[in-house]
């Protein structure tokens, strides 16, 4: 597994609870954290192969659990969950001698309360970097693109809310297995999800938004009636708006999974990865003053770029982005 190629081990199913300062508040000294499951394995190895590709399925491989959990496989992945196997302590200097935090900045006022008190520049972060819940929307056509719309394929924005972004992912179908009759197109969405909303309401929100508004992207599939839903593919050949249930439609609503705003006048309360304020702690995700400073992938690695060289001391150019000290 790739996990073992540096000699790097993952612990899965760990959820971190607090980070605790030492007495001079100049490093972290303690990480709390909660195990959700034991393991029946030695390792929890998490990808299964679809085709040739290694990949994350969407829910654990209970095989290797040793748990009796019996929610919703979403609900073990939230910090509220309530799933607690075992409590521990990662000590600095026994279990470690750099960290380097990765976990997003939603899911952070919650972990680094010390961390605020005593560094003002954690305070302004976690005040005016503003976060949103976000809804997904993945749908799988029995036609291609071109058949059903006039306009070319690519990518969409501000269009309507609340799934005002679309991009033509048809290129993701060559890795994907489907019986036939395959897919012909694939499109993804998201948009904002209210902090007031029901998380439950995003399945008939896409319902809705696709007899509402989908039209102008794919007007071969909607007439007064609204929206023809024979247009989706559904190998379980449910009927009208159930086939809604063999697409994807998910509502990210845990601190760790809510989308990361660029408001104005916000950008200079990032921290640059090596400018946590604290000796050894280092700083990773698109949160951090990187130099796109935008909720992106792109953002994401320039960032672990950026941790790599605080933590290595190694530095090199990163494309398109200023020296670390131009931050």
């Amino acid at each position: 597994m790739p996990s073992s190629r540096r000699s790097v081990r993952f612990e899965f199913f760990h959820d971190v609870r607090a980070l605790r300062l030492s007495a001079d508040q100049r490093t972290v000294d303690r990480v709390e954290v909660d195990a959700q499951v034991r393991l029946r394995v030695g390792s929890y190895q998490p990808l299964v192969r679809v085709g040739d590709l290694p990949c994350w399925p969407n829910e654990p491989l209970w095989e290797q659990l040793d748990t009796d959990w019996s929610g919703d496989p979403e609900d073990l992945e939230r910090s509220d969950s309530g799933a607690v196997a075992e409590s521990k302590v990662l000590r600095a200097g026994v279990d470690y001698d750099r960290l380097v935090l990765g976990i997003p900045v939603g899911a952070l006022p919650a972990l680094c309360g010390e961390l605020v008190e005593a560094r003002s520049e954690w305070r302004d972060l976690l005040t005016h970097l503003a976060t949103v819940r976000t809804q997904a929307l993945q749908l799988w056509f029995q036609q291609p693109q071109h058949e059903i719309s006039a306009t070319p394929s690519g990518m969409a924005a501000s269009y309507v809310q609340p799934y005002s972004s679309w991009s033509d992912f048809t290129q993701v179908l060559a890795h994907e297995r489907w019986p036939s009759p395959a897919p012909q197109y694939l499109a993804y969405s998201c948009g904002v999800l209210a902090d007031d909303a029901d998380p439950d309401s995003v399945r008939q929100t896409a319902i809705d938004w696709l007899d509402q508004h989908s039209a102008p992207l794919w007007p071969a599939l909607v007439s007064e009636a609204g929206f023809h839903w024979d247009g989706l593919v559904d190998p379980e050949g449910r009927t009208g708006s159930e086939r809604i249930d063999a697409q994807y439609v998910r509502a990210n609503v845990d601190g760790s999974a809510r989308y990361v705003q660029s408001l104005p006048g916000t950008t200079r309360y990032r921290l640059r990865p090596d400018g946590s304020g604290f000796d050894n702690l280092v700083l990773t995700g698109d949160w951090t003053r990187n130099g796109i400073d935008l909720g992106c992938v792109e953002a994401t690695v320039v960032s672990g770029l950026l941790a790599a060289q605080a933590v290595t001391g190694v530095t090199r150019a990163i494309a398109g982005v200023p020296a670390v000290g131009g931050l």
